[in-house]
C-alpha cells in the first residue's frame, strides 16, 4: 500500500507511488460542487487518473468519499453560528444514490474511453472515510438500501497483482 497524495504540491510523491503500483484508488470528493470542481477543467481528478494509467496501472477502485456530507443552508449557519431562533434547514447528501450514480456516469466514460482503463477492471465504492462507513464494513441503513456492492477492503481484494496479470498474458 502507498500513500500518494492528491494535493497539487505532492505530484511527484504520487507519481513516485503510482509508478511502483498494480491499482490505484482514487478518491474523489462526493460532496456537491466539489467533484465538479476536481474533474472539470483539467482538476486533479482528472490529472491523477491519466498519470496513473499512464504509469502503467491497469485496476481503478474510484471511492467516492463524503456521500455521508451535511451541508446548512445560509439560514441555519446564521442559526447556528449565532444562536438564533428561526428554522434551521439542513441539507444533506445522506447517502444518495443519486449523486453516487452521477459521478459514476461522468467518470466512467472517461476512465475507458479517454484514459484506456478496461470497464472490468474499473469499480466504484461509496464511502465515508470521516466516520469508516464501507471502508470495511457497512453498518449505515440508508447505503445499505441501495448499496449492495462490495466494501473498498473487499473490493481491493479482487484484484490482481503484477505477478498473476502477467503470467496470465505469457499464457494467453
Amino acid at each position: 500500500m502507498i500513500d500518494a497524495p492528491g494535493h497539487k504540491d505532492f505530484i511527484p510523491n504520487m507519481i513516485s507511488g503510482a509508478a511502483q503500483a498494480d491499482t490505484a484508488v482514487l478518491v474523489v470528493d462526493g460532496s456537491s460542487g466539489a467533484f465538479e470542481k476536481g474533474f472539470e477543467g483539467g482538476g486533479q481528478t482528472r490529472e491523477h487518473a491519466v498519470l496513473v494509467r499512464s504509469l502503467g496501472v491497469r485496476q481503478v477502485v474510484v471511492a467516492v468519499n463524503k456521500l455521508d456530507a451535511v451541508r446548512f443552508s445560509l439560514s441555519t449557519f446564521f442559526a447556528l453560528k449565532f444562536g438564533t431562533e428561526g428554522e434551521c434547514e439542513v441539507i444533506q447528501v445522506d447517502w444518495s444514490r443519486k449523486r453516487f450514480e452521477a459521478i459514476r456516469e461522468t467518470l466512467l466514460p472517461f476512465l475507458t474511453t479517454q484514459t484506456g482503463f478496461d470497464k472490468n477492471k474499473v469499480s466504484f465504492v461509496p464511502v465515508g472515510a470521516m466516520s469508516g462507513e464501507n471502508l470495511v464494513e457497512r453498518n449505515n441503513e440508508i447505503l445499505k438500501s441501495w448499496y449492495e456492492g462490495k466494501t473498498l477492503i473487499e473490493t481491493l481484494g479482487t484484484f490482481q497483482s503484477s505477478i498473476s496479470i502477467y503470467s496470465q498474458e505469457l499464457i494467453g
